[in-house]
């Protein structure tokens, strides 16, 4: 059986995780004083290293979620990257409501990062890439076959 070809949709889902996979690497090496702040503050209430673990588990569990999804086209993978947005969108929704919410560089960063995670899902479920989860071939691939 000929293997269907990845679709221009999740090959953009892919890309934005990774560009925010990036992002996130490179905020954390270059201005990881609140994040260290952050760690500082989860370890005080847990155990040494803990905050850190969070920091990565962060970072690692989406991009893990979405590698899964989009080159080994599991659907279980895409539903809890959906699951996983989800989360960090009631997340930020509640603090918002509780009034942690201050306008700064930890808040705008959380806010694109829930945008590119919301447009990797949308991505994620567009037809052409419901079609090839299911390993059915696109309209392209059928054409081929009257060529």
């Amino acid at each position: 059986m000929k293997a269907v070809p990845r679709p221009w949709s999740i090959q953009w889902a892919e890309r934005l995780v990774l560009l925010v996979t990036a992002a996130r690497i490179a905020g954390l090496l270059w201005q990881g004083d609140s994040d260290r702040e952050r760690a500082a503050m989860a370890d005080a209430a847990t155990a040494p290293g803990v905050g850190i673990a969070l920091i990565l588990c962060g970072i690692l569990i989406p991009l893990l979620l979405m590698t899964l999804a989009t080159r080994r086209a599991s659907r279980i993978s895409a539903w809890a990257f959906t699951a996983w947005t989800a989360l960090l969108a009631a997340g930020l929704f509640v603090a918002m409501l509780m009034g942690h919410f201050v306008l700064g560089p930890h808040t705008l960063t959380s806010a694109a990062i829930l945008a590119a995670y919301t447009l990797a899902t949308i991505q994620l479920f567009r037809r052409n890439a419901l079609r090839w989860f299911r390993g059915e071939p696109g309209p392209a691939e059928i054409a081929d076959v009257f060529a």
